[in-house]
């Protein structure tokens, strides 16, 4: 905890928020894309539908490894992880296909990740609504989202200093109560998040809104230098904390209130770069196209994972040395083991829904499968 470049791994809680960012700008893109080629008509719950359908059967097939799990194997720490996931799944898996997660005690989750999917949900819902008034009242609309941002970061505040929390959450915390109390008041919840939602919304409706952006140098210049300021203070801030000692209070309420939509402003920096034509290297990078398959399995990488990671610990029978080769060897490994699960589970599970999706809905799957969305806003 002495290098402060650890706060890359202690401090990646923000990499959630990227994802929401991401998932507001490509729900924006899609839908805004439809309204114009209906005339600002969009049929609101046949979307929802459209998107609980996407996420459910990969999420049952989850569940169903998760039951499997006491047939796999044993182990001195079997009963307190593996056992303990298992148990929580048999009692409430139904929790899991309902959009409720974000709301309960994560120590009683079947699943506790997937309260990233009932927060994508509620903001999926919200986000429906704010893009029909940014389509048609552009003023209102901004107002809208910064109302909504405003509120869930006041509620943010308002938690962090009646409960005496900590500015966000410090993994590796003396006080593992405290840490437990910020995860299950704050993080797990949908409030802090819902500003990088909304940034991911605001930049899709910028891109579709006005096509053409030719920026100076100086604006460029200006704007890498904000986005960098933006993420790196975001990211390192916290490395006092991290060290045992505690925040100020105005200074941890201000953190716990702006650095998540801080960090996805400055994420959305770059893609707004990529996505105007001006991005350079950078943008030809990440257009690799290595990275179109690899983005198919990320949903069932993201579910797998938790999974692999328990059989992992609840078999171990010996102590793990605490290196960097022996952390980097554990993290190699699992990722490629959850890779070639993810491989599996997408063929059999999510690929041939996606299928009979395009058969019983061609009308729908057409305009809903948006293939690069950002693409038409440059020429290449």
């Amino acid at each position: 905890m002495d290098d402060i470049f650890f706060q890359i791994i202690t401090n990646s809680w923000v990499s959630v928020d990227t994802f929401f960012m991401l998932g507001g700008l490509l729900v924006a893109t899609s839908t805004l894309k439809i309204m114009e080629s209906t005339g600002g008509k969009i049929s609101y719950f046949s979307r929802l539908l459209h998107r609980i359908w996407r996420l459910i059967p990969p999420l049952a097939a989850t569940v169903g490894i998760t039951l499997c799990l006491p047939l796999i194997g044993s182990g001195p720490l079997w009963a307190d992880m593996a056992g303990q996931k298992v148990q929580n799944c048999e009692e409430r898996w139904w929790q899991v296909f309902l959009p409720i997660n974000t709301w309960l005690d994560f120590s009683t989750m079947c699943l506790l990740h997937t309260w990233y999917v009932a927060s994508d949900v509620h903001f999926y819902c919200l986000a429906l609504l704010a893009l029909c008034v940014l389509y048609r009242w552009q003023v209102a609309g901004f107002a809208l989202l910064f109302l909504v941002t405003a509120i869930c970061a006041l509620v943010t505040g308002l938690l962090t200093v009646i409960y005496d929390l900590p500015p966000t959450v410090i993994y590796f915390s003396p006080d593992i109560q405290l840490t437990k109390k910020t995860a299950n008041l704050v993080y797990f919840r949908p409030y802090p998040h819902i500003g990088a939602y909304c940034v991911g919304l605001l930049l899709g409706y910028l891109l579709w809104k006005y096509h053409k952006w030719t920026l100076t140098k100086m604006t460029q210049t200006v704007g890498w230098a904000m986005s960098a300021t933006s993420c790196l203070a975001v990211l390192f801030a916290t490395y006092s904390w991290s060290r045992g000692n505690s925040a100020d209070p105005i200074e941890g309420v201000f953190y716990a209130v702006l650095h998540r939509t801080a960090w996805a402003a400055g994420v959305a920096w770059v893609l707004f770069i990529c996505a105007i034509g001006q991005g350079g290297t950078l943008n030809r990078f990440l257009s690799w196209q290595l990275f179109t398959p690899l983005s198919r399995l990320c949903y069932f990488v993201y579910l797998l994972h938790f999974p692999v990671l328990w059989i992992r610990i609840s078999w171990r029978r010996t102590l793990l040395p605490f290196h960097h080769y022996d952390l980097i060897t554990e993290f190699s490994g699992i990722l490629m083991i959850t890779l070639v699960l993810s491989l599996v589970f997408h063929l059999a599970f999510e690929a041939p829904f996606l299928k009979l999706e395009q058969i019983w809905f061609p009308e729908r799957a057409k305009p809903t499968e948006v293939k690069k969305p950002l693409e038409d806003t440059h020429t290449t």
